[in-house]
């Protein structure tokens, strides 16, 4: 969602981890107390935010096309020559990357996806 055109839009609580059932459910009252809170999802979404800002005129402008080989799914953001691509693994095993990683859900640094991974490169 962040890497695509428009505003992405969070539900309140959805940065710290808070989860909902459904209604009446869906959302209980926000987790103010950080000992409460998932501080390394809130950190994942302010790194993904960064990356949003700073890549913002491609993404809103971009032609994006999507391959798939194998269980590597790619999406390709593409404007004046500049291109983002969204890698998802939705194998059982790490595959390796060897273009430059922004962010990603779980990153090893040894220049892998593992297996259940999206990332986005450059």
């Amino acid at each position: 969602m962040y890497m695509m055109k428009g505003a992405p839009c969070l539900y309140y609580g959805t940065e710290v981890g808070m989860e909902g059932g459904h209604d009446p459910d869906c959302r209980r009252p926000m987790i103010w107390n950080k000992k409460n809170q998932d501080l390394e999802l809130l950190a994942f979404f302010k790194r993904l935010i960064c990356v949003r800002r700073k890549y913002n005129k491609l993404i809103q402008n971009a032609a994006i096309s999507y391959t798939r080989e194998k269980d590597i799914c790619r999406w390709t953001l593409l404007h004046n020559k500049k291109k983002l691509f969204i890698l998802y693994n939705s194998g059982e095993n790490s595959f390796p990357v060897n273009e430059n990683v922004l962010i990603a859900t779980n990153y090893d640094t040894m220049n892998t996806l593992p297996a259940k991974t999206l990332m986005v490169v450059r």
